[in-house]
């Protein structure tokens, strides 16, 4: 009877400091889910990028600054 009264009141005080403790399987991946999905994205283009890639595609032929319609394909497809 002592075990589990220290298991309840430890149970108790868990549940006071972490929310999450009391949370079921399904709730903790939603909730990892959500948390994920409401992250800012991770590929975020730079200029440093585009050029890198622009450079790269067209085997060091264009660049950024370059007009024309293979830069702008190029462009449009570095992000």
């Amino acid at each position: 009877a002592n075990f589990k009264a220290k298991l309840t009141a430890n149970k108790a005080e868990g549940a006071a400091e972490h929310a999450d403790h009391a949370l079921t399987d399904i709730e903790i991946r939603d909730k990892l889910k959500q948390a994920k999905w409401t992250e800012p994205d991770a590929d975020v283009v730079t200029p440093e990028f585009r050029s890198k890639f622009i450079r790269t595609a067209s085997f060091g032929a264009l660049d950024t600054m370059d007009k024309g319609p293979v830069r702008d394909a190029l462009y449009w497809l570095s992000g």
